[in-house]
């Protein structure tokens, strides 16, 4: 019967591409959790090594010295979103980055 074989057919290559999707998945999620890793052990290390001559010297102690890693780590990135625009507007102007990636969608 050629409908059969058509209705077969149709259910084999939705199963090849759920398979292919899942694959896509699975491997998305890998890729993200392996570079929150990766961020995760590169950054453990930043947080305090700003601070880290004040508590050699006894300036500060371990806890209030975290505190104040942190602090001036939130309120560097929290610059950067307020500067990054305008570093892209200055970079672009030289070739370096991409006009496309400065322009604002419409």
């Amino acid at each position: 019967m050629p409908g059969c074989r058509s209705v077969v057919g149709r259910q084999i290559r939705t199963n090849l591409c759920l398979h292919k999707c899942r694959n896509v998945v699975r491997r998305t999620r890998v890729l993200i959790i392996s570079a929150f890793c990766i961020a995760y052990a590169n950054g453990a290390n930043d947080n305090f090594g700003g601070v880290i001559t004040l508590f050699g010297s006894g300036t500060t102690n371990y806890p209030t010295g975290l505190v104040w890693a942190t602090l001036t780590t939130l309120r560097g990135s929290l610059a950067t979103i307020f500067f990054a625009e305008a570093m892209l507007k200055i970079f672009s102007d030289r070739g370096i980055i991409d006009d496309q990636l400065v322009r604002r969608p419409q």
